[in-house]
């Protein structure tokens, strides 16, 4: 009987760690592509000016930034980072042999 508790807690703490890494995930994708449009402006009254008008400033429809333009509602690089990371985590079944055996040959 103890041995059964002892796995429902580990199957249930496994459950809680899935949930809290996906909503982790969903998080940091979602809060990165809310400030990408307005990422790397430093000059302040440029981003004064682009913003004044506005209520919101997170998801702003157009990108300002200088140096990027990723389109509204795209993955970010980081949104691919992940999507592709998992994907392959998935894809493998969480094992790690290929990587082993890389580590291995060098």
């Amino acid at each position: 009987m103890r041995m059964f508790f002892r796995e429902y807690f580990y199957v249930l703490l496994l459950g809680y760690v899935f949930v809290v890494f996906l909503f982790f995930v969903r998080v940091c994708v979602c809060l990165f592509n809310a400030g990408t449009p307005l990422h790397w402006i430093y000059d302040r009254e440029k981003l004064v000016g682009l913003t004044e008008e506005k209520q919101c400033v997170v998801f702003y429809p157009q990108a300002m930034n200088p140096y990027y333009v990723v389109p509204t509602g795209s993955n970010s690089a980081y949104g691919d980072q992940v999507y592709f990371t998992l994907k392959s985590v998935v894809d493998n079944r969480g094992e790690q042999e290929l990587a082993e055996e890389h580590i291995l040959e060098e």
